[in-house]
């Protein structure tokens, strides 16, 4: 693995790396201070040769991190204003994060599933004639192009348009199959969606869309949840993911030891309390500043590390997801659509996942207080399935989870609001 530490340090990817934290930083809703940006880019050559020389003789350290509260709305309840957990992140920290990551983060994106569709790294996607058709081409990862991520319209709509195709499919599995006849103008569009899924590489390929994945007859109702995770990335445990990048990349001290220290290094976070007194750091959830454990909100690849966290629970979640192909899963970043021909395999596919959470010791949990249909988050907060009220909290949630595949406007509704969120 010594070619990778060696692929880091070239100068051609630390360049890069620094346009795409300009880029980040230019469009972004996190902080940064202009005089440190523009000290770093006046000083470019010498500061990518000083991380250089700082990461080959093992004495690279990341800057203690500055608490930056970000703003998060207002509180009616408590009648002040709410702040989102974040951190201030040197320049020169996150211009070495992206050069990491520009380097192993395309091996550990390709082992993410399709079903995945929010912080992915960046890839081009353009659309191309092929034998006289118009096809979708997703090209390499890239660093020339300056974005980190996926562009939000290769993200969000597709994450949309995906659930909407899976809806009428997993009602209906002969449609993948069916020409044109009597359909809408909506059906057009979800079979331009199957149509566009066949056209992209297999490993890009939603396996929902794909004829024959759903073998069932069809039927009349569908049960949906909507998922979210209590305070993702403060609640991430990145020992845990740092060991995920070390084990999947094979690095030990041993036989890599410049980028098993580097990837130490950089996980190592810590944070500067002065001058925050205990009430301000309870109020952005760091009332025990010394268990810190999270991933800091405010660093460019945040989001990238996320996905490698979930890495595992995803694999697990793949491997059920062809056992029971009664339900349909769907996840952007922390927030998560389920969707099922049956309530009870809903019910018992939203628990399983909680358990494997639990299992992974990685810090994700569902916040059951977000999910929706509100009906089934009542249902699910009381865990006394034998008491009556609960019985009566569990056809509620039934009626509020159906949904008529033709007109599935209560779950679109909800998955668009969730943009502005």
């Amino acid at each position: 693995m010594e070619n990778l530490i060696d692929l880091i340090l070239t100068q051609d990817n630390l360049l890069w790396a620094w346009k795409k934290a300009k880029k980040a930083f230019s469009v972004g809703d996190i902080w940064y201070c202009d005089y440190q940006l523009c000290q770093f880019e006046a000083n470019l050559d010498s500061e990518i040769k000083s991380l250089i020389e700082e990461v080959r003789e093992q004495r690279f350290k990341m800057t203690d991190l500055q608490i930056a509260p970000f703003p998060k709305g207002y509180d009616s309840k408590e009648n002040k204003a709410k702040a989102r957990q974040a951190f201030y992140i040197s320049v020169r920290d996150q211009v070495l994060w992206l050069a990491v990551s520009n380097v192993i983060g395309p091996i550990l994106d390709k082992q993410m599933p399709t079903w995945s569709y929010g912080n992915r790294l960046y890839r081009p996607a353009w659309y191309d004639i092929v034998e006289e058709e118009r096809q979708i081409v997703v090209g390499n990862y890239r660093n020339s192009s300056g974005y980190i991520f996926r562009k939000w319209k290769q993200s969000w709509p597709l994450f949309r348009k995906h659930i909407t195709a899976t809806l009428k499919v997993i009602a209906d599995p002969d449609i993948v199959n069916k020409k044109n006849e009597n359909k809408d103008e909506n059906d057009f569009e979800v079979q331009k969606t199957i149509d566009d899924n066949l056209k992209v590489e297999s490993s890009e390929q939603l396996p929902y869309l794909i004829d024959g994945y759903f073998s069932h007859k069809k039927v009349n109702s569908i049960y949906w949840a909507s998922l979210d995770f209590k305070k993702f990335y403060p609640y991430l445990k990145r020992t845990k993911i740092r060991d995920k990048v070390l084990s999947v990349l094979k690095i030990t001290s041993s036989n890599s030891p410049e980028l098993f220290r580097l990837i130490c290094s950089l996980f190592n976070f810590k944070i500067e309390y002065r001058p925050w007194d205990k009430e301000e750091l309870e109020a952005i959830d760091l009332s025990h500043p010394e268990d810190f454990e999270g991933l800091p909100t405010g660093l460019l690849t945040a989001g990238f590390l996320a996905n490698v966290a979930l890495l595992d629970i995803d694999r697990e979640i793949s491997r059920q997801l062809i056992e029971n192909k009664k339900v349909a899963h769907f996840r952007f970043v922390d927030d998560h659509v389920v969707l099922s021909t049956d309530f009870d395999k809903l019910i018992e596919w939203i628990r399983e996942y909680q358990k494997i959470l639990t299992q992974s010791g990685v810090g994700a949990s569902i916040g059951h207080d977000k999910t929706e249909p509100k009906a089934l988050s009542n249902f699910l907060i009381d865990e006394n399935i034998e008491d009556k009220n609960n019985q009566k909290n569990y056809e509620l949630a039934k009626e509020s989870c159906s949904l008529d595949p033709q007109y599935p406007s209560p779950l679109m509704t909800q998955t668009l609001a969730k943009v502005s969120a």
